[in-house]
């Protein structure tokens, strides 16, 4: 399977559909943020890490206020919750 931009794009557009869909509850950060936690430590190579890259600044780049919170909350998820990942 090749792991490219459009790859990336439509797993954070699914991930963002699904959390829309939950109601808050206490778990919802590391519900919504985890998921992506563990694609980001899956990267393997130089061109995935870029493409991962260009999707997180296409999100923070978005109209869309709720693709630009994603976004920042996996960017802090990132550091908040990579021990547990």
């Amino acid at each position: 399977m090749i792991r490219d931009k459009t790859f990336f794009n439509d797993l954070l557009c699914k991930q963002l559909k699904n959390n829309l869909s939950r109601k808050p509850g206490n778990d919802e950060y590391g519900n919504n943020v985890m998921p992506i936690l563990k694609v980001i430590n899956s990267l393997n190579t130089y061109e995935e890490r870029m493409a991962f890259l260009e999707v997180i600044e296409s999100f923070l780049d978005d109209s869309d206020v709720e693709k630009r919170r994603f976004a920042i909350q996996i960017c802090l998820g990132s550091i908040v919750l990579k021990d547990a990942i």
